[in-house]
């Protein structure tokens, strides 16, 4: 790609622009900045995320059983966050964590999960035992890892990835699918293949590429709450994207050169 050059994403009726990953920290910095609150951010994206998961339950997740697969960070913790909705909706959520440690804001929302009688198992490699919880799950859930993506997957994540290719039901990627780099670099490694995608905030560059989107699947954009004026000081001059909406659909993509923003 040119030196210089965006790519754009159609929302309803504007074209918007697809950022990279660095572009994505300046917003959250600017978002910290003005006085917002990471637990306040998450629970948009994981709310968010929920309603985009109901709506491929046909509006009817009760009883549906709900494969939440969350990453250690803050991409696991909006997971979790649509796992608690989505419990509270009527679903069966079982949500899988790989070992580790958890960012401690993530850790917030699997106590409240617990509190809520959510099982939330923690696994150290993937095996019959491990997976059996989530055979014949109606939906899976991604979000092991976000947009802060630097290198390809490996170990208990890369083996979850190929597990969820095994699986038959839609799969529901958060912010990017796992494993994919959402600035476009091609990575070797395991890469989920979603039925749909919900980034947050603005599109990443990523997603729209040619070479994405036999993982990125449908393209949907959550709102997490950022103010227009916050794009409009960062360069970025567009009418409300959201118009009362969660989330919106993006198509069609087109590149322009970076003074068209």
């Amino acid at each position: 790609m040119a030196e210089g050059t965006r790519y754009y994403t159609w929302a309803m009726t504007q074209w918007i622009p697809a950022i990279t990953s660095h572009e994505m920290q300046d917003v959250d910095e600017a978002l910290f900045k003005m006085g917002y609150d990471l637990r306040q951010l998450m629970e948009n994206a994981g709310a968010a995320m929920a309603y985009l998961a109901a709506r491929y339950l046909h509006e009817n997740p009760a009883g549906k059983k709900i494969a939440v697969l969350c990453g250690h960070g803050h991409n696991g913790g909006g997971g979790m966050v649509a796992a608690r909705r989505l419990h509270i909706y009527g679903a069966q959520p079982e949500v899988l964590v790989p070992a580790g440690t958890l960012k401690p804001v993530t850790w917030h929302q699997r106590r409240l999960l617990e509190n809520m009688g959510v099982r939330v198992s923690q696994i150290s490699r993937v095996d019959e035992q491990s997976w059996q919880t989530i055979i014949g799950a109606d939906l899976v859930i991604d979000a092991l890892v976000g947009y802060g993506l630097k290198g390809p997957l490996s170990g208990v994540v890369a083996d979850m990835l190929n597990h969820v290719g095994t699986m038959s039901c839609p799969v529901i990627s958060l912010d990017v699918p796992s494993g994919l780099s959402s600035d476009g670099e091609i990575l070797n490694g395991a890469i989920i293949e979603a039925t749909a995608t919900m980034t947050l905030a603005l599109p990443k560059k990523g997603l729209v590429m040619p070479q994405a989107q036999g993982y990125v699947g449908d393209l949907y954009l959550a709102d997490i709450g950022v103010p227009g004026e916050l794009y409009r000081k960062m360069g970025w001059s567009m009418a409300p994207i959201f118009n009362g909406s969660p989330y919106i659909p993006l198509t069609d993509t087109k590149t322009g050169e970076e003074g068209d923003r």
